[in-house]
């Protein structure tokens, strides 16, 4: 099933995904940012991590885009 773009951006601009959201449906602790042990979040995977120096070649070697 594909995700439209305007749903990807939304969820993008909100900071609701399913890689960063999927705990609250699943029961399962809230994840972690695996090279820095911090909250994952979109804000901090996108703007706050010191680890991810470039970011996009991080998501596309990730394969984060995909959970998006």
């Amino acid at each position: 099933m594909s995700i439209a773009p305007s749903v990807l951006l939304n969820r993008q601009r909100i900071g609701h995904t399913r890689l960063t959201h999927s705990f609250l449906l699943s029961g399962d602790n809230l994840p972690e940012f695996v090279t820095c042990q911090c909250p994952l979040t979109l804000k901090h995977i996108l703007v706050e991590c010191v680890v991810a120096h470039k970011i996009i070649d991080f998501i596309k070697e990730t394969r984060f885009y995909k959970q998006l």
